[in-house]
C-alpha cells in the first residue's frame, strides 16, 4: 500500500485509507495506514467488527478535520 501511495505522487505519512472490506481495512492497518470504513459498502459484516479508525455512513462524514485528527492519532 505504501509503494502505491508513492507513485501515486502521494506520501504516506499523509495518507488515509477508505475501504469497506476486511481486506481494505487489514492491509491498511498493516501498512500503519489509518483506515476509514464505510458502512454501506459490500460486506456481509458489520466493519467495525475488523476495528478500523474510523466508520462512516455516508462520504460527506469523510472531513478534512476527521482525516487530520485520524493521521495526528496514527503519529504520521
Amino acid at each position: 500500500l505504501t509503494q502505491t501511495i508513492v507513485l501515486a505522487g502521494g506520501d504516506p505519512h499523509r495518507a488515509l485509507m477508505v475501504g469497506d472490506s476486511q481486506t481494505d481495512i487489514d492491509t491498511a492497518k498493516a501498512a500503519g495506514i489509518p483506515v476509514v470504513a464505510v458502512d454501506f459498502g459490500y460486506t456481509d459484516r458489520h466493519v467495525r467488527e475488523f476495528e478500523p479508525s474510523a466508520v462512516i455512513s455516508h462520504f460527506d462524514a469523510l472531513t478534512l478535520g476527521l482525516a487530520e485528527r485520524l493521521i495526528a492519532a496514527a503519529g504520521r
